[in-house]
């Protein structure tokens, strides 16, 4: 195995700073359902988001099956998953780089179209605070 550069090591240690720092400020447990089995989710993923890696505000902290949730776009199945929406959308309104910003934008919102087929897929009625959002960013 290839050793990390340099610059790849301080991301990690950041990102592993920033991880102690999230489960002392919101408890080592699941944020849905209070689960100790719990996981990291970046809700903008780390790759191409690597400037989001040591960002508190992009990590949710989800059990295994809620992090799946999330993977597949049901974040319907959340009970905070409109919040977890809003708070990416947040992070992409507060970021600066314009190239950036446009980046994230487009995750943000191809994120709210699968959730959209998801649901048609599934059967279930798209959530109202899913085409909020969708109302919000102009869509």
């Amino acid at each position: 195995m290839r050793p990390l550069s340099k610059k790849r090591q301080s991301i990690e240690r950041e990102m592993i700073a920033t991880y102690r720092q999230i489960e002392s400020d919101r408890g080592m447990m699941c944020e849905c359902c209070g689960s100790s089995n719990f996981e990291h989710s970046h809700n903008y993923p780390r790759n191409p988001f690597i400037w989001l890696i040591p960002n508190g505000n992009n990590i949710t902290l989800l059990c295994r099956d809620h992090h799946l949730n999330f993977e597949r776009n049901e974040l319907w199945l959340l009970q905070n998953g409109g919040q977890i929406m809003r708070t990416m959308m947040a992070l992409m309104l507060a970021e600066s780089d314009v190239d950036r910003r446009k980046l994230m934008r487009s995750h943000y919102v191809r994120k709210l179209y699968a959730m959209q087929e998801q649901a048609q897929n599934e059967g279930v009625n798209f959530p109202g605070w899913c085409q909020e959002l969708l109302n919000e960013i102009g869509i």
